[in-house]
């Protein structure tokens, strides 16, 4: 997976506007501090990055700050529909607000207090075996809205707003982490957050999951992946809805298969299209838009490895699978190596 510092931003166009007539585009009002005196130069933005030691910094483009009358204007092109958040912090970075819109909100000018920032400390705990893997860490509001990328590593602290917050951590091959936490009148220091390895990484270097669900061949012709013994076999679970997957993942497949055929004998990639939660796509949608894509977006007339369909979705529960493109691979032993993916591949054939 590249959750590899991936963060999910919402890149919304913000606007500093003077003066702007009504619309329903806009989001106005006023940012007061605790005394109700207006705040100037106070920042307003969706979303955040925290770093060690620094201030936080806005994510979002063109973020806008408060006049000398405290008064603000947001502009956002998906007109603030559903649920909406924002942090808000002074110029000092000595008081914020954290803000949490219900869906309509927009229509009536907002009245923003802040408040003084409080520390947060927090640490993750990561088993040695997932040491090396890439950590992304995001807060969100406890409605599910992200408002900041942390960037501090596996033990820091940062300045937040009083309100409540749910931080989650990812790393690929590891179950999803997360912790929900109240900031109020005094420093916080959040429960340790333990990664658990996944279903994948439990199996490293002891044999895999289970193996003998049947799949769908781009024929419709039932099939099973059984490791070859004496071929290293790299499984890479994707689907039509994994953005990474159709533009870099797939195509970054088919690349490696052409540039290593001289080693075509001693290892085999197979790709795995999960049906998705309520059976989201059937074989002949799955079937019909790869055969598209084959030949309008990775120009290939046939893809050079094994494409299979989890119409069952036996194979990807048994894995473990909960986020895409997932990579695994298996040793010419039938054991899961570490960190298994297209480098670790192409380091092993190297040996």
């Amino acid at each position: 997976m590249k959750p590899a510092g991936y963060f999910f931003a919402v890149c919304f166009l913000t606007l500093w506007l003077r003066a702007a007539p009504s619309s329903s585009h806009n989001l106005r009002g006023v940012v007061l501090d605790a005394r109700g005196l207006p705040v100037a130069d106070a920042t307003l933005a969706e979303q955040w990055g925290m770093r060690k030691g620094t201030a936080p910094s806005p994510l979002t483009p063109l973020a806008p700050t408060t006049r000398a009358d405290g008064a603000f204007v947001l502009t956002n092109g998906s007109d603030f529909k559903g649920r909406f958040a924002l942090l808000v912090y002074d110029k000092a970075r000595l008081q914020g607000a954290m803000i949490d819109l219900p869906t309509g909100q927009r229509e009536r000018p907002l009245t923003i207090r802040l408040r003084p920032l409080q520390t947060v400390h927090y640490s993750i705990l990561i088993p040695g075996s997932l040491a090396n893997e890439h950590m992304s860490a995001e807060l969100y509001t406890p409605t599910g809205i992200p408002i900041a990328a942390l960037f501090n590593g596996a033990r820091g602290s940062l300045t937040l707003p009083p309100g409540r917050y749910l931080m989650k951590v990812r790393l690929p091959n590891a179950e999803l982490a997360s912790r929900a936490f109240n900031v109020a009148a005094r420093k916080v220091t959040v429960a340790p957050l333990h990664i658990q390895p996944s279903l994948i990484a439990r199996h490293y270097g002891r044999g895999t999951p289970d193996l003998t669900a049947s799949l769908l061949t781009m024929d419709h012709t039932p099939a099973t992946i059984q490791p070859v013994r004496g071929k290293w076999t790299l499984l890479y679970f994707w689907a039509l809805w994994c953005g990474p997957c159709i533009s870099e993942g797939i195509p970054e497949l088919i690349a490696f298969t052409n540039d290593h055929k001289k080693s075509s004998s001693v290892f085999r990639i197979v790709a795995i299209h999960e049906r998705g939660e309520g059976g989201d796509i059937t074989w002949r949608e799955f079937h019909e838009k790869t055969m598209l894509l084959q030949h309008e977006r990775w120009q290939v007339t046939a893809l050079p490895f094994d494409v299979l369909y989890d119409e069952s979705s036996r194979l990807t529960s048994a894995w473990g699978v909960v986020a895409l493109p997932t990579y695994a691979l298996i040793d010419p032993n039938g054991n899961l190596v570490p960190q298994g993916n297209l480098k670790t591949l192409e380091e092993k054939l190297r040996q």
